[in-house]
């Protein structure tokens, strides 16, 4: 319509520079003003891989193995607010997103377990925090924000080690759209769950971009 553009190019949100580096290469042709990170050493912080050996894609949208995976690390970051709380420390808040309803379920159904053995997991339910801690599917992730993120990757090898490629959200048109907001949502630190390795995704078998982005 001849109207001219501009791009919001300032991104001052993210203590860490990987957490917008993949999105500012891939979706902004790396013309966001970033900053590099003060701490380059610290194990706090950043963009973290977590492989979970056994894991698998068991179909429609479940993993049991990488669910119980990610409730523990809540239940282990829900126990260490908890212990900064007492000490007259900041909490840090967090967030989880992942790729589909049915392991949002499977994740939720083990915090519950564990909450209810534990009553220092009710940090999770966001209580008394300025943001309350979220479990979301990647298509409810929008304005969200928390300075920790926790992601479940979900998809994987199947029983018999062969990799089906039905990603569910990210094999539609717009599911680089959704993997975009999803990897942009933490402040301090984000951890992606996969019991995959990108090596073991073929981009030419891959239907989307999504698939092949991830």
């Amino acid at each position: 319509s001849g109207v001219p553009r501009s791009r919001l190019k300032w991104r001052c949100r993210r203590a860490r520079e990987p957490l917008i580096n993949f999105s500012n290469v891939t979706f902004y042709d790396a013309d966001l003003y970033t900053f590099p990170s003060v701490q380059r050493d610290s194990e706090f912080g950043g963009l973290h891989f977590e492989f979970v050996p056994g894991g698998t894609y068991e179909g429609q949208g479940l993993n049991a193995v990488e669910a119980r995976r990610v409730a523990d690390e809540v239940v282990r970051f829900a126990k260490e607010q908890h212990d900064r709380f007492t000490r007259g420390q900041p909490r840090l808040s967090l967030g989880v997103g992942t790729f589909n309803l049915r392991q949002q379920i499977a994740i939720q159904d083990e915090l519950e377990r564990r909450r209810r053995d534990d009553p220092a997991i009710e940090a999770f339910s966001g209580q008394g925090l300025d943001e309350p801690a979220f479990l979301k599917t990647l298509e409810y992730i929008q304005g969200d924000e928390r300075d920790v993120i926790f992601i479940s990757v979900t998809y994987g090898p199947g029983s018999d080690g062969r990799i089906r490629y039905n990603f569910g959200p990210l094999n539609g048109e717009n599911g680089w759209r959704r993997l975009n907001v999803l990897v942009t949502r933490a402040r301090r630190l984000m951890r992606v769950f996969s019991s995959m390795r990108g090596e073991d995704i073929n981009p030419t078998v891959a239907v989307s971009a999504g698939p092949r982005l991830l």
